[in-house]
Parts: C-alpha cells; structure tokens; sequence
C-alpha cells in the first residue's frame, strides 16, 4: 500500500526568508511522506541574500525557490493542500481564499529575520535562530500519527505546536532577557579577529583560560558549599572545559561532532569539570575522549566561552562558563568509557547550530566556521592523542 504524500503550504507576508527556510527543511527531512511549498501576501522581489546563504550553509536546495503570491496556489486546478501554516501574522490576519483540497490550516507566528538590524553576523544569527524555531515545530510535526488523528485532534495538535513558546527566550528577536543574562562572546583569539564586529554589551562577564589552566575573571570562584553563593548571596560562576570536535570533508565542507546528555538527552559539546594536573586544553580534550571517543589535535588556546546553568545533582542550579577549544579529529575509537550513555552524532554546520540550546555556544560556533571553512589544519595545536 503506497503511503500519502502530504502537501503543506507555509505562507508569509514576503516569502523572502520564513516560509523559504520552511520549505526547504521540509523537503529536505520528508522525504517522500510530504511535499512542502511557500507563498507569501506582498511577495518580495527576490530571496534575501541571508536566506540563500543559509540554505547553502545548511545543506538545504535552493533550486526554484522564489517569491510567490499565495494565488498561485489558490486558483482554479492548483493542487490540492494538505495543511496551511502562517508564519507572520500579517498572514494569519488576512482573509483565507478558498484553498484546494480544504486543508487544516495553524498559525505559527515566528519572527521575521528580514527586519533584524546590527552587523551582519547579528542579522545572520537572527536567520539561524529562525530556522531553529522552525525546525523544531516540523519535527514535532512530523512525528504526530497524522493518518490516525481525527480532524478535531490534529487542528488541536497543530495549535499547540504553534502556541508552544522556544525553549529559550533569546530566540525571539524582541525578547530583552535571556535566561542568563545576555548573551556573549569572551576572549581568545576568536574575539582578537572578531573585535571589529563584537562588542561586549553591558553587564557582560570577559574571561579567558591562561597557559597556567586559571581563568582570569572579575568573578570570584565559588565559595564552600552546594549553592556555590559569593559572599553576597549571588551565585558564582563555576568553570568547565569544552572541546569542539570537528574535521574537514574532501570538499573543504566542515563537520562538528556533538554528544547528548546522560539525562535530558540534549545536544551538547564534550565538556566537564577541570581536571587535577591537567591543562585546560588536555582536560577538554581528555572529555573529547571519554564522552565521544575521539582525539585529535587540540588548541593550546579556547576560541572562546560562553554561559550555560548547569543542573547538579542535589537539584541546585549554578550558573557555568564553559572555555571551548577545537579538536580536529584524527581518530574514532570502537569503544569509550561513555559510550552507551552518550549518542554521538557528527553533523554540518546548520545542523549543528539547530540541535544546540546554549545561544552563547550558538554564537561562537557560527563565528568561529568563518575560520575554519577551508582550513586544511587550525595553527597553534597540541597533540592529544596520548597522555592521559
């Protein structure tokens, strides 16, 4: 028995970035069981140039992609839809035509990258973050039991994805308060080549790792206890050590290689805890190892840090700030101490920047691909493959 192939329809008000990006990830993850197009109410002259770059970054087929009016799929002998999702609320608030093929139709209000101001690394960020929004409401999509929900169910079910808020508030290009504070982007050598276009914004923390493995920071290290409080009752900011696992395809293409958690399951880089007589960059490495079974050539110096709470184990959160530094891979290992705790995945850039939930580790990957695109090997590298 041959399976349906469910036709689906995202519309915005320009058709230039959202319901592009939509159509293109659709396509792309499914496969034969849906077929996804897009339109638009005042359709723009042309895709947005982010647009383009971001499907050529994340893999995506750009092949006859254009700004569309939603009459083209409207009109008398159009092909019949499926589902309908608006994604800006011009969109939603126009009156529907008489689609083809009577489908359920949901709005999912996503924000427009077009209209993000800043340098151009900003307003790109505006358009991975979008993508990210959009991509976790497909894959909820497309794991309901579409043929065995009712109408009223699947309407319900739809709504609720749409009203459903991101998982972490800086996704919206309105929202004035990150979970932790906003967002930033440390030292090293990364924000050497990046000062031109990063500023440190206000009430952000600079911190690098030194040679020596201490992290010079304005913030005192936690005192005794669980709570990890300062004297004044505020949290300190505990330190970890991360590595960036990558290696470079044939083609020049990079890949980054993430791992999950032991209990939410999420994607993360190996990292953890400092390690007594290790360097920073050893014991970022040595979790490299132990939490995906690589080594590599590590680098002497982070790219950079970002923040991040961590959850312990008697249920106290505390806030982290985790040195990251790159790991090109030279070898897999068959087996590691973490190996059935862990799934590991290796992934393309896009793709590793829409399973991250840490919008600081967002960021810095995204800037730090500018450095290593084409790169045959990063400067500056410690072996790590023994040692430890």
């Amino acid at each position: 028995m041959t399976e349906k192939t469910f036709t689906v329809l995202f519309l915005s008000r320009r058709n230039s970035a959202r319901s592009v990006l939509a159509e293109a990830f659709l396509n792309k993850v499914g496969k034969s069981q849906f077929r996804a197009y897009s339109a638009a109410v005042e359709p723009a002259p042309a895709l947005a140039p982010q647009t383009i770059q971001l499907l050529k970054q994340a893999g995506l087929s750009a092949e006859g992609l254009r700004p569309k009016h939603f009459r083209e799929f409207a009109k008398p002998g159009a092909q019949p839809l499926d589902f309908v999702f608006t994604l800006s609320d011009t969109a939603a608030g126009e009156a529907p035509p008489e689609w083809p093929g009577q489908p359920i139709t949901a709005h999912w209000s996503s924000p427009d990258p077009a209209l993000a101001t800043g340098a151009e690394w900003e307003r790109m960020r505006a358009f991975v973050r979008v993508l990210i929004e959009l991509e976790r409401r497909i894959r909820i999509f497309m794991s309901l039991p579409l043929p065995k929900l009712d109408r009223m169910s699947l309407q319900t079910r739809l709504n609720e994805i749409g009203s459903s808020r991101p998982l972490d508030p800086a996704w919206r290009l309105d929202s004035q308060s990150p979970a932790l504070g906003k967002r930033w982007i440390s030292t090293g050598r990364l924000a050497t080549a990046a000062s031109n276009t990063i500023a440190n914004q206000e009430g952000s923390v600079t911190a690098s790792s030194t040679s020596d493995g201490q992290v010079s920071s304005p913030i005192r290290s936690p005192g005794k206890g669980k709570s990890g409080k300062k004297g004044d009752g505020t949290k300190a900011i505990r330190v970890q050590y991360g590595a960036l696992p990558y290696r470079v395809q044939p083609d020049g293409s990079v890949e980054f290689l993430l791992v999950t958690t032991r209990q939410t399951r999420r994607w993360i880089i190996p990292k953890g805890w400092p390690i007594k007589g290790m360097k920073p960059a050893k014991s970022a490495a040595q979790e490299a190892y132990e939490e995906a079974g690589v080594r590599g050539a590590i680098e002497s110096e982070p790219i950079g840090s970002y923040l991040y709470e961590k959850v312990l184990e008697e249920g106290v959160s505390v806030p982290c700030e985790v040195s990251v530094f790159s790991l090109r891979v030279e070898r897999e290992h068959k087996s590691w101490p973490e190996r059935r705790e862990r799934e590991v995945r290796w992934l393309a850039p896009a793709e590793t920047l829409l399973l991250l939930e840490e919008p600081g580790l967002r960021d810095l990957i995204s800037i730090y691909l500018q450095r290593v695109t084409g790169a045959a090997r990063p400067a500056d590298v410690t072996t790590a493959s023994g040692g430890f």
